[in-house]
């Protein structure tokens, strides 16, 4: 009895019933970052802009000034700043009503072959600087007043859409396509700029803006 006694203080008690499982703490999963550059469309719309893409969980950052088109070095500044910065996944590019005169214009100096190739040197550049990330590109609307030169818009939209095509994890939003039917209840006189900030807390063109943007991010983060 007492040799019994004197090994059970040795080996010690005997456990009884499962062990305790020990906490494993893993970190939440980081946003996907999403830049949005661009100009006076993207001005206006800044809030609907992060409005839109919060709510479908990005983090989000607007760099925005008006009249600024693909090739000014205020634009290609802030390429080359998201460019720089790891923790930004997606980038969109929203300068193509700036990029249409500017082409339109270009055009009338040099012909329209020549401007057009100016354009996709440019969009292929820009693309370039950004690497591997998911782009964005907005198109231009074809349905402005003349100061916006919409009769070039779908020349300038096919140079857009052939530089996408030809590179990976680009996506195009088709703005043309979904404003064309909309008028003054999207639109300011010029039909271009954004509606409704003297009338109403939001912008109906300015919302539909940021959605249609936010629909093609939600394609880049599907591959991201």
């Amino acid at each position: 009895m007492l040799a019994a006694a004197a090994l059970l203080l040795l080996v010690g008690p005997f456990e009884v019933g499962p062990r305790p499982t020990a906490l494993v703490r893993t970190a939440a999963p980081r946003k996907i970052r999403v830049a949005v550059i661009g100009d006076s469309l993207i001005s206006e719309s800044a809030a609907e802009q992060r409005d839109a893409l919060e709510a479908r969980g990005y983090e989000v950052e607007v760099h925005a000034s008006r009249g600024r088109a693909l090739s000014t070095p205020w634009i290609q500044r802030q390429v080359l700043a998201v460019a720089a910065d790891p923790d930004v996944d997606v980038v969109v590019v929203a300068t193509a009503a700036n990029d249409n005169f500017a082409n339109s214009a270009l055009a009338a100096e040099i012909g329209d072959r020549d401007a057009l190739e100016a354009y996709r040197q440019q969009l292929r550049a820009t693309r370039s600087r950004l690497g591997d990330r998911c782009v964005v590109l907005v198109d231009a609307r074809d349905a402005a007043t003349g100061w916006f030169a919409p009769g070039f818009a779908p020349e300038t939209n096919a140079a857009l859409r052939e530089v996408a095509a030809s590179r990976p994890r680009t996506e195009v939003v088709a703005w043309s396509d979904l404003s064309r039917p909309h008028g003054r209840e999207w639109f300011a006189w010029d039909l271009e700029h954004f509606s409704g900030r003297a009338r109403q807390a939001r912008s109906t063109g300015a919302v539909a803006y940021a959605e249609a943007i936010a629909d093609r991010v939600d394609r880049c983060a599907a591959g991201h």
